[in-house]
């Protein structure tokens, strides 16, 4: 794996979480907004400075990211784009002052160990599929399907 495309693909999300932080406090300042009313949410989000500059910075991210999938697998990128939630918390606690509970910093624990993991097992080629398992059979997934609950 080349260390640059990994680089770009823990930037990616670290973009991403930038503008989160910096569009949460202009969404608590806005008027409420219903569903029903789309071109009304259209203009309010037009006419903000803030909502624009985080569409641009969202732009950027995404344009970031698939210059990192231009050089990594998914299965390779995956861990660099976990490995950015750890920018998520370091703003969110100072900047945007959140309060974590215990089981939420426990969770975030889980994740980082799982992303290690994750980065562990990933194959070095770019090939992807080397590592993936096999598919099951489908008689086995029909049988999975056909007994989940479905939603009422």
């Amino acid at each position: 794996m080349h260390i640059g495309f990994q680089a770009l693909a823990a930037l990616s999300t670290g973009i991403y979480f930038c503008e989160l932080t910096w569009c949460k406090p202009a969404a608590a300042s806005m008027p409420a907004l219903r569903g029903a009313r789309p071109w009304r949410l259209v203009r309010a989000l037009a006419g903000s400075r803030t909502w624009l500059a985080g569409a641009l910075v969202i732009g950027a991210g995404a344009a970031v990211q698939a210059a990192a999938l231009h050089g990594l697998s998914l299965f390779q990128a995956r861990p660099m784009f976990l490995a950015g939630l750890m920018v998520l918390l370091v703003l969110a606690v100072p900047v945007l002052r959140e309060r974590l509970t215990p089981r939420e910093w426990a969770c975030a624990a889980l994740l980082a160990a799982a992303t290690a993991l994750f980065a562990h097992a990933a194959p070095t080629g770019r090939g992807a599929s080397a590592g993936a398992a096999a598919s099951p059979p489908a008689p086995v997934v029909v049988a999975i399907a056909l007994h989940l609950p479905t939603p009422r």
